[in-house]
């Protein structure tokens, strides 16, 4: 069983991107500590398990809808594909709605767009209608199924938009790089109560995924790989398990403090 949100349920409004980008490049003040879980089977399949004790800020709130009773709030970058046996709760342990994939695209659009966008003044005024559809491109990436063309026009496009912006060099090569990073990943974003906006509360999301075969010629079984951490847990570089295919079940666990 899923909480995840599967209809679209948010309105088109591009001034969410601003707080949205914030609290992404600014989650070292919010994000207090992560620990992040996974269990090898023996058939390849793996339980992913994260743990956020957060403190979402009251001046970045993103209101799910006009009545304000809810936010949005970005936990995760995750690999792109079907999640399976998907578990999201709350501090009292209760169902965490997670958004779907037509609003988590919406969302990334935007918050890119924050980034990238050089309207003379700002998205209140108006925005590159064009770039917009470039990042909704982006986000709507499927790596299973793209060309390498497609992602090579994506790629360019991306780079020349963060050239344009006048980011210092390594500015712009940081926002491009996560920008790409959009074509592979996307945005996991949790819908919160209000009330709780401001207080140091834990969340936790859970999924399965497959991880590659080791080949039958390394006597080893290493599996390596790495977890996308842009934002959310920057010291976090990847787990690896030596011990699995020879056991039925190995755990490794990555604890991200601030």
């Amino acid at each position: 069983m899923t909480n995840v949100i599967d209809w679209p349920i948010i309105k088109d409004d591009v001034s969410r991107g601003g707080p949205l980008a914030m609290l992404l490049l600014g989650s070292a003040k919010w994000v207090h500590r992560r620990v992040d879980s996974l269990t090898l089977g023996q058939s390849g399949t793996t339980r992913r398990s994260v743990s956020f004790d957060v403190s979402v800020p009251t001046d970045l709130r993103v209101p799910l809808t006009d009545a304000q009773v809810q936010v949005l709030v970005p936990l995760a970058l995750v690999e792109k594909g079907a999640l399976r046996r998907v578990t999201a709760k709350d501090p009292s342990g209760h169902p965490l709605p997670i958004l779907g994939a037509h609003d988590n695209s919406r969302l990334s659009a935007e918050m890119l767009l924050f980034m990238l966008d050089t309207t003379p003044g700002g998205l209140a005024e108006g925005h590159d209608a064009k770039l917009f559809a470039l990042l909704q491109q982006v986000v709507a990436f499927q790596p299973g199924t793209g060309s390498v063309e497609e992602r090579t026009r994506l790629e360019a496009g991306i780079a020349a938009a963060a050239q344009a912006k006048g980011y210092p060099a390594d500015v712009s090569e940081l926002i491009g790089e996560i920008a790409k990073g959009f074509l592979d990943h996307f945005l996991l974003v949790a819908v919160l109560d209000s009330d709780l906006v401001g207080q140091r509360v834990v969340l936790k999301f859970s999924y399965d995924r497959d991880l590659p075969t080791p080949s039958p010629w390394n006597r080893i079984g290493v599996i390596d790989f790495t977890m996308p951490d842009v934002g959310f847990a920057r010291s976090q570089r990847g787990i690896r398990s030596s011990r699995w295919p020879y056991c039925q079940t190995a755990q490794g666990h990555r604890d991200v403090r601030r």
